[in-house]
């Protein structure tokens, strides 16, 4: 889910990371996702910063604070019916974090995410809908939703955050069993075998509409 607290840790302690979605859908509609944050590039930066109590008020976590978070929201998701074999994989030499789980149907992975936003109280200004993934069998089609409802006020962005998001690269990759005939997202890439798609965009272009991650995949 892409309100995972990983994602939030992330903009507190990194001035460079990427987030990974990848989506594996079956013809059924079942399938897998993970989700990972990786802080590789700003290792260095992170260990420092893990040395100290706080930084501008804000308390540092320690890897025992990750873990117990990581944890909740493990818990939070198994309680979704649909959603099953969740597992995670922890670096903390590389400060890579992987969430992972499969699937019955993508209403699954959308009643997930408000389970985890409710249990958190995330309200995101920006995004309209918690209907992240839906996928129509007999249409052939998956969608994955990027429809923000306003465009962010980056006046209101205090500087630090306005550079960690220039940093910040979002990458999904969505894979399927049957070929894709079609895409609405432009500046997605399809795979030689034609049976995965890839868009990746900077974060901050996304806040500022500059692209989307609104992606209508139709399959042969």
């Amino acid at each position: 889910m892409k309100y995972l607290i990983l994602i939030i840790l992330a903009f507190s302690l990194s001035s460079c990371f990427e987030i990974i979605e990848e989506v594996n859908v079956n013809n059924d509609g079942s399938g897998a996702l993970s989700y990972t944050v990786n802080l590789s590039q700003s290792r260095t930066k992170i260990n420092s910063l893990m040395l100290l109590d706080s930084i501008k008020g804000q308390k540092i976590p320690d890897e025992n604070d990750l873990r117990i978070k990581i944890n909740e929201v493990l818990e939070l998701m198994e309680k979704t019916e649909g959603i099953t074999n969740l597992k995670q994989e922890l670096n903390f030499n590389y400060y890579i974090f992987k969430l992972s789980c499969d699937f019955a149907h993508t209403n699954a992975l959308n009643e997930a995410t408000r389970i985890v936003k409710s249990a958190y109280d995330i309200n995101d200004p920006y995004a309209n809908s918690d209907d992240h993934f839906t996928f129509d069998s007999s249409s052939k089609s998956f969608r994955r939703k990027g429809d923000y409802s306003d465009e962010a006020d980056l006046e209101k962005v205090k500087q630090q955050d306005l550079a960690l998001l220039k940093n910040a690269e979002f990458t999904g990759i969505y894979r399927f069993q049957s070929d894709i005939n079609s895409v609405s997202n432009t500046e997605t890439r399809i795979s030689p075998n034609k049976r995965a798609a890839m868009i990746k965009v900077n974060v901050l272009d996304l806040m500022t509409k500059k692209y989307t991650l609104e992606n209508i995949i139709t399959l042969n």
